[in-house]
Order: structure tokens, then sequence, then C-alpha cells
């Protein structure tokens, strides 16, 4: 998200939890915010496996998801102490579940 914030056009924070200035606890520094949404909650607990957010079942995207996670296998990354971040369509889904399958046998955390 830092990364994000630091390159974007314009950057908007949203947050249900807003706090006295200055927040001595930041992640991202107020001079990469453009604008603070205040919400009454974030997200909607009821839709969060809906629409894009399931694995996808079309054998093409399995294919990709396949793929995606050989090429990870064997970029010299998969190893103990890694980090990876997917998104949350449906190939995207089905890399994760890949991976965590290949990091339990490789015993990778």
């Amino acid at each position: 998200a830092h990364t994000d914030a630091e390159t974007a056009a314009i950057t908007v924070a949203i947050t249900d939890n807003l706090v006295e200035y200055p927040n001595r606890t930041i992640e991202i520094s107020q001079t990469l915010i453009d604008y603070v949404v205040v919400v009454d909650a974030i997200g909607d607990p009821n839709g969060i496996v809906s629409g894009t957010t399931q694995i996808t079942k079309n054998p093409i995207g399995l294919k990709i998801a396949n793929m995606t996670t050989e090429l990870i296998k064997n970029s010299g990354y998969f190893k103990d102490g890694m980090s990876f971040q997917t998104g949350a369509g449906g190939v995207s889904l089905a890399v994760a579940v890949d991976m965590k399958a290949e990091m339990i046998k490789n015993n990778i955390v």
C-alpha cells in the first residue's frame, strides 16, 4: 500500500476509525494522502465470497493459476521467509490455494 500511495496520482484513505491528530502509529505518511473519507463501516462481510471473490472454476483460469504457481516456485524467491500478495479475482485466489499447498509441501512459512 505504501508504494501505491507514493506513485498514485491521487491517494484516498478510507477509515471507520478517525483518530485525533497527530496519529503516532501511521503506516502511510500524511504527505502521501490527498483525501480522507470516513465511513460508518468498512466492507460488507456478507459480500466477501461473491462475484470476483470466488476461486475460478474456468479451465483456462485454472491453467493460468497453475502456470503462475510454477513460475513463482521457479523464480528463486520461493523459499522460507518469502512474502507474496495476490488480488481478489478468481485466478488470483486459485494461485493462493496452489501456493498454500506448495508451501506446506515444501515446509515454507
